[in-house]
């Protein structure tokens, strides 16, 4: 059992916290493997790097008293009344594992955030597809400092862009418009119609409000447009009309990374619930997805709720993979 003494403090020093931060992470499965579309060290370093002794930007570690040594380390970001913790983290030592030091880290940041006005703190799981005990220790720690787990579950999925897509014809007169051609605010209702005309739709994608609030899905849309989230040329985004009325509507931006294959991320994707099983959102998506190769792009990603079966095997239908699992916890100060 650890014994030692040792203080909870703020630091500032790259070389110190990223030396002492490799130490804790080298046995995890992406500090390791560098998955596509997930966790990556260099990455996640590149970010320490850029993110440390900078305002908005918070880091503590676990110091032992007598010999100095870093034995655990948690970051966070903070803007406004709100924070979201760095990534599996509280991380510790191995020797130190199950100790309080891991509960110390988080109640210490929390009583930070709170005095900087932050009043909700919320931190993302995300881990390999189907291996939910990979962060059973976060979990638990995270459930037991009080936070609760918020929104639905969900997934992503990854495809590799590996050749040609020729999409297949669907057997409906129709119309495809690109993006020059709409506005973010057609866009938005495009996405409301599509997640939240229907009592079991809202159910479905309740309470993300990106996809069942118009006001969302435009500030959603919008970043997309203006290039927020990574490039996305008008290309990218498609609208499908079926005499003239909205069908289905695909949205896509490039995740960019200087360590990681380029990857076109979708979304949001929809099909009004009258044109369904049609073969159109399976068209119009793999449209975009020839757009997204011919950009220079190696994977493909999207996301949806882990209970959405329904989108989940759309996706499986046209070769993506089930990657990894989300799940989201919240707490407010």
């Amino acid at each position: 059992m650890f014994l030692a003494k040792y203080s909870i403090e703020e630091c500032q020093d790259w070389t110190e916290y990223s030396d002492a931060w490799n130490e804790m992470m080298k046995e995890f499965y992406w500090y390791k493997e560098s998955p596509v579309f997930d966790w990556n060290r260099d990455e996640e370093l590149d970010a320490i790097r850029s993110d440390i002794g900078k305002d908005g930007r918070l880091f503590i570690v676990a110091r032992e008293k007598k010999t100095a040594r870093i034995i655990g380390l948690l970051g966070a970001t903070f803007n406004g009344v709100t924070s979201q913790l760095r990534r599996w983290e509280p991380a510790t030592l191995s020797e130190v594992a199950g100790t309080q030091v891991a509960k110390d880290l988080v109640n210490g940041m929390m009583r930070r955030l709170k005095e900087k006005g932050v009043r909700v703190v919320r931190v993302l799981l995300k881990y390999p597809h189907g291996n939910p005990e990979s962060t059973s220790f976060l979990r638990e720690l995270f459930t037991t400092t009080g936070f609760r787990q918020v929104g639905q579950p969900g997934v992503d999925l990854v495809l590799k862009l590996h050749q040609t897509i020729r999409p297949v014809e669907p057997k409906v007169d129709y119309e495809v418009r690109t993006g020059e051609s709409l506005t973010p605010e057609e866009m938005a209702e495009y996405v409301i119609a599509a997640y939240a005309s229907t009592l079991e739709d809202r159910a479905l994608f309740e309470p993300d409000s990106s996809v069942t609030e118009y006001d969302g899905a435009l500030e959603f849309v919008s970043r997309v447009v203006r290039g927020d989230l990574g490039p996305a040329p008008s290309e990218f985004r498609r609208a499908l009309f079926v005499d003239g009325e909205p069908a289905a509507h695909v949205g896509a931006f490039v995740n960019e990374s200087a360590f990681k294959p380029l990857t076109g991320v979708l979304g949001p994707v929809g099909v009004l619930p009258q044109f369904r099983r049609k073969g159109i959102g399976r068209f119009l998506v793999e449209q975009v997805l020839e757009a997204l190769r011919r950009f220079g792009c190696e994977y493909a990603a999207a996301g949806t709720g882990a209970s959405n079966v329904r989108a989940i095997k759309f996706y499986e239908r046209m070769g993506f993979r089930l990657a990894c699992d989300l799940e989201w916890y919240e707490r407010n100060l």
